[in-house]
């Protein structure tokens, strides 16, 4: 993988994945890393499985292996040595670590470690965008609504302002909701408990997106790529 024009450590967050080690190894470390997509994974399984099948002769060709692909996707860690000496990020820092410390880097890089809450993980996180991404093309008039506001003033649902008399906004008459509470009324934002829009992680991710196409940037990974797609088909509308 060639290096990206952005620094790793410069993506937003939804791109990335922040992991704790287990309490057997040592509970205190933490990892960044850019993980594998699910078309990713379904490549590199059955390499590593054959290189796999005859490792306690040899575990050298998948350790190299493993080391190759988690080099370039490392972000940051903490991780010391056994006398609490920081491990440098770095091709001698990865080569020094134990086969325990390469399998849970591995598990964290590859969403092994827990396969379907990594697939559900990365589910919810496309359906968000995809949400946000239509309210905001959608329903502009209130995509920017801040929802406590809404329950609080009453707002001209046609120009998506506030209501104004006198210069001064209007409080929402005693009685009355606003139209999230409202059967069969509803918001295109959702309500204040499961709003729809963009989280500013994710509108992040999006700007970046943005960013990179303008300036012709290719995709830090394949997972950003198919991503960046999504984004595209759905600011056209076709998702």
């Amino acid at each position: 993988m060639s290096l990206p024009l952005v620094p790793l450590i410069c993506l937003p967050s939804p791109l990335t994945r922040l992991a704790q080690a287990p309490g057997e190894l040592d509970s205190r470390t933490w990892v960044e890393v850019l993980p594998l997509g699910e078309t990713e994974r379904q490549a590199l399984a059955p390499r590593l499985a054959r290189l796999l099948e005859h490792d306690g002769e040899d575990p050298g060709p998948a350790e190299e292996l493993l080391r190759a692909l988690l080099l370039p996707r490392l972000i940051a860690w903490n991780l010391c040595d056994s006398q609490q000496r920081p491990v440098p990020l770095s091709a001698a820092g990865l080569a020094g670590l134990s086969a325990e410390w390469l399998g849970w880097l591995f598990a964290v890089v590859s969403g092994s470690d827990d396969l379907a809450a990594t697939r559900a993980r990365e589910r919810d996180r496309d359906l968000a965008l995809l949400a946000g991404i239509r309210l905001i093309r959608t329903a502009p008039q209130v995509a920017w609504r801040d929802c406590g506001d809404c329950q609080r003033h009453v707002y001209n649902e046609q120009t998506g302002m506030r209501a104004l008399f006198q210069g001064a906004p209007i409080p929402r008459p005693a009685g009355t909701q606003a139209p999230c509470r409202i059967p069969q009324v509803g918001c295109p934002v959702g309500t204040p408990e499961a709003p729809r829009r963009l989280t500013p992680e994710l509108w992040s991710l999006w700007q970046y997106d943005r960013q990179c196409r303008a300036t012709h940037q290719p995709a830090v990974s394949p997972e950003a790529a198919r991503l960046s797609l999504l984004i595209q088909l759905a600011e056209q509308g076709a998702l």
